[in-house]
């Protein structure tokens, strides 16, 4: 009983705790779909080190919980970049969708078939043996069915690979922001900026024009500017031949000195 409440304890401290640090970690790399992968894939191989090590190894239960702990601890560390992954990959539209098929795969292929896999095979294991040896055969058990750890930890390092050419969709976010507040202030995008939604976007042309805005994104003392397409710090929109608002007063078409510089900043921006 007390070895239940001290592994109970110890998952939810580790899940908690695992949960943030893998967040934490994923924004110090820079939150991308290569760095989400790296991030899954480290943690995954490092807690099924620690964990085979805690079931073969560890003869004392302070050494064992305390490895076991640290196991957990790291395999939690991929809750974040999963999330993160499932909604990065796919259009804001069908990210609700993503994530609900994340979780619901993660209990489909995970804790609903382990339980009886595991006991399947620690029966296998314990026929025909002495009790002492029986008795001992969880360890065994536990570390076979470790091993598919390894089997993830490669295909998220594969996924490190083949994410660095993936599309990432928060790039659609960018022109739709930029989008909605053109039409907020009844301001004219410049020709060929696209104003469908993400996702939307059906045409070869529509991708590659869409792609090359959305990594033209910059910032440059206060401005965003994307192929003549500038915001102002206070959300304003001005093309190359929209003037920039006054951010004093949005209502203004005539641009303040600060506002004259900023356009000037923008028009002299690569």
């Amino acid at each position: 009983e007390s070895a239940g409440v001290i592994f109970g304890g110890v998952t939810v401290i580790t899940g908690v705790f695992g949960s943030l640090g893998g967040g934490l970690v994923l924004d110090a790399l820079g939150s991308t779909l290569v760095n989400a992968n790296i991030v899954c894939g480290v943690s995954v191989f490092v807690g099924l080190v620690l964990v085979l090590i805690a079931f073969l190894a560890a003869r004392n239960f302070t050494i064992f919980i305390v490895l076991f702990g640290l196991g957990e601890l790291a395999l939690f560390m991929i809750q974040a970049p999963v999330n993160a992954i499932g909604m990065w990959s796919v259009p804001a539209a069908l990210r609700p969708l993503a994530i609900s098929m994340v979780t619901v795969s993660i209990h489909l292929l995970g804790d609903v078939p382990s339980p009886p896999l595991v006991g399947a095979l620690q029966s296998a294991l314990e026929r025909c043996k002495p009790h002492d040896q029986a008795d001992q055969q969880w360890r065994v058990s536990m570390s076979v069915i470790s091993l598919l750890l390894f089997f993830s930890g490669c295909m998220f390092a594969r996924g490190s690979f083949v994410s660095r050419k993936a599309k990432d969709y928060r790039k659609d976010d960018d022109l739709v922001v930029v989008a909605s507040v053109a039409e907020e202030h009844h301001l004219h995008l410049p020709h060929g900026t696209p104003h469908q939604h993400p996702g939307h976007l059906n045409g070869p042309n529509d991708h590659e024009h869409q792609s090359q805005v959305s990594h033209g994104l910059g910032h440059t003392k206060g401005v965003v500017y994307s192929r003549g397409l500038g915001i102002l710090d206070n959300g304003d929109v001005a093309g190359d031949q929209q003037p920039l608002l006054d951010p004093e007063d949005p209502g203004s078409s005539q641009p303040s000195p600060a506002g004259s510089s900023r356009q000037q900043s923008m028009q002299q921006a690569p």
